[in-house]
């Protein structure tokens, strides 16, 4: 199974999130905003923010992920190259 982190899971960033899980992808968000909507659409969700590259990179590393995306979100994309 592929295993995707999303940073970000705002209304805008949901449709990314079920395109993924279309095409068969594990989803797995990291959002700080636990009312966020891609919450109730991500296979699994953490509350943890984009920015912090270090506690994003612990889940990623618990989670063994194939790939991180930062979708709609340039302060996040620091922390996907970072942890990627």
């Amino acid at each position: 199974m592929v295993k995707l982190m999303l940073l970000g899971g705002a209304m805008h960033q949901v449709p990314v999130i079920l395109k993924a899980k279309e095409k068969g992808i594990f989803t797995i968000l990291c959002d700080y905003l636990p009312d966020n909507p891609g919450r109730n659409v991500a296979n699994r969700y953490y509350c943890v923010s984009s920015l912090d590259r270090d506690a994003v990179l612990e889940v990623a590393r618990d989670e063994k992920i194939d790939g991180i995306l930062a979708y709609a979100s340039d302060p996040a994309a620091r922390t996907a190259a970072y942890v990627g």
